[in-house]
């Protein structure tokens, strides 16, 4: 198997090699994911404006690699992706940290198959999990305001393979699922929960409400989403910047189609690979 190489700083490192004399992330300040795909890095100015964002509300200074749109950012990770020769597809996990008076950062990649979003064929099913509500907060559309959210999904995905949970907030709404979007399809248009649900907005969200509405397909933010929508829609689809479009088939008894997503799965990727 060929060695895998993360990045520090600039310098290349083979995986798994001890970088700190302390605990490598006490200084962690927060890390982002993201995807490449055929050595593009799509929704790359969103990430960049989200990662300014986030360095503000760490009241920090903006880093030298995230100047003039992130460029010496965007150069250390393509680096990162050819010194792994993952020219097809990665997932690039990104780790800022504080090393005294500077900002660092951590570069790892895991190569991926598919040079495009791909659908997915078998579909998933969904389950509301309504026992630990999500508070609306300031940071409640941010991945900060979910992350405690998300870690309680995940371990109870461990526990129910093939079943993505649905989270709700304090008011009872449906907000999102385990760092994804969620979208309902009827009567020709897209319906998702709002922001002001306190529903987390991934940056894929404005490609997928860009690809609706240049194709007739309306668009529409919820400030309630419950039971009875998911049962009366016709299709379901969860969404982010790292999967891309998922279809879900099943709620409960409830089974959904995949037309309309099919074709906003196509148009999604036309819009992001050249």
């Amino acid at each position: 198997m060929t060695p895998k190489f993360i990045l520090y700083n600039g310098d290349f490192f083979p995986e798994g090699k001890k970088l700190f004399d302390h605990q490598p992330f006490q200084n962690k300040l927060f890390s982002e994911e993201l995807r490449s795909i055929k050595s593009q890095i799509p929704f790359w100015e969103e990430y960049v404006r989200l990662l300014i964002f986030k360095f503000k509300l760490h009241n920090m200074d903006l880093p030298l690699f995230l100047q003039n749109k992130g460029s010496e950012l965007k150069r250390q990770i393509e680096r990162t992706l050819t010194k792994n020769k993952f020219f097809k597809s990665a997932v690039v996990v990104i780790t800022f940290l504080q090393d005294q008076d500077k900002t660092a950062y951590l570069i790892s990649v895991d190569g991926e198959n598919s040079s495009r979003f791909l659908l997915n064929k078998d579909g998933l099913i969904v389950e509301i999990f309504d026992k630990v509500p999500k508070a609306i907060s300031p940071l409640s559309s941010l991945s900060e305001g979910s992350e405690p959210f998300w870690r309680i999904l995940q371990s109870l995905q461990k526990q129910k393979p093939g079943i993505e949970f649905l989270l709700t907030n304090t008011d009872g709404s449906i907000v999102e699922a385990c760092k994804k979007n969620i979208y309902l399809i009827k009567n020709n248009q897209v319906l998702t929960p709002s922001a002001s649900t306190g529903a987390y907005v991934d940056i894929s969200m404005k490609v997928i409400r860009e690809t609706c509405i240049n194709n007739s397909i309306g668009f529409i933010e919820l400030d309630q989403l419950d039971k009875a929508d998911l049962l009366n829609a016709s299709e379901v689809f969860l969404g982010n910047s790292i999967k891309g479009i998922e279809w879900v088939k099943g709620f409960e008894n409830k089974r959904y189609f995949c037309k309309t997503i099919r074709f906003i799965n196509e148009e999604f990727n036309r819009l992001l690979i050249q």
